[in-house]
């Protein structure tokens, strides 16, 4: 595989800025996965493993990066005579050394090409029935759609179902990594139980949006102090009032 060339213009590129940061690595790790025509197969279970052999990240969340990548206008994905997906650069003759005598992978065609790859996953996942079920169809738009398959985990989860469309649009300017998300979960988790969203029939569960951008998933929870720690003016006070 050759080197590939990233030209310092990027840090100001509109086009790399609108992407998420998930997003963007994503587009960063695919110039080395392309073929030296920029072109790669677009299989989210091929791609994961290759691109990010350390990582643990869901297919659909990859899905969903491959879309916002498209959007911007970067790659096209097309569909080529073998049935199979793939992605193409569209101005990869602009900032690489083409090398090789013809590519790798299939060539697209101005017919073929689309800015999202949804769409032609489900193509193959009707035809073939070989895609798992976890690699949930991303909408059109991830940016604009109403949905987000781990923001519907977390909003199933949160005990207050308040403002759902603030709390959707705290989640995707944070746009949690799997890793992150798994935090957020399990912090959640400890604060459903905690005494504050218990007491008075939850009246002081926060808004969803309010605890997501308040990252609130990094308080530390105050432990009860054991009775033999407390005070003796503490202790009398309890009995007087028991």
């Amino acid at each position: 595989m050759p080197n590939r060339i990233i030209k310092e213009s990027i840090r100001e590129s509109d086009s790399i800025n609108q992407l998420s940061m998930g997003a963007e690595v994503l587009f960063y790790r695919l110039i080395t996965y392309a073929d030296d025509y920029g072109l790669f197969k677009a299989d989210p279970r091929i791609m994961n493993p290759a691109i990010f052999p350390l990582k643990g990240y869901k297919e659909k969340q990859i899905i969903e990066w491959l879309n916002e990548i498209g959007e911007s206008g970067m790659v096209a994905f097309y569909k080529a005579e073998d049935g199979k997906v793939y992605g193409a650069f569209l101005n990869w003759a602009d900032h690489q050394h083409i090398r090789n005598n013809k590519p790798k992978y299939p060539s697209p065609n101005g017919s073929n090409q689309v800015k999202t790859i949804d769409t032609l996953l489900q193509s193959i996942e009707n035809k073939c029935n070989q895609l798992k079920t976890n690699v949930a169809v991303i909408q059109s738009n991830p940016i604009q759609s109403e949905s987000n398959p781990l923001f519907d985990i977390f909003w199933k989860e949160y005990p207050k179902k308040k403002a759902k469309a603030e709390a959707l649009k705290a989640f995707r300017r944070l746009s949690p990594s799997q890793e992150l998300f798994d935090t957020i979960m399990k912090s959640l988790g400890r604060d459903k139980k905690s005494e504050d969203w218990i007491k008075n029939e939850g009246k002081f569960i926060p808004h969803p949006a309010s605890w997501l951008n308040g990252k609130r998933w990094e308080d530390e929870v105050d432990q009860p102090k054991p009775k033999s720690e407390r005070s003796i003016k503490e202790q009398f006070e309890e009995l007087a009032n028991g």
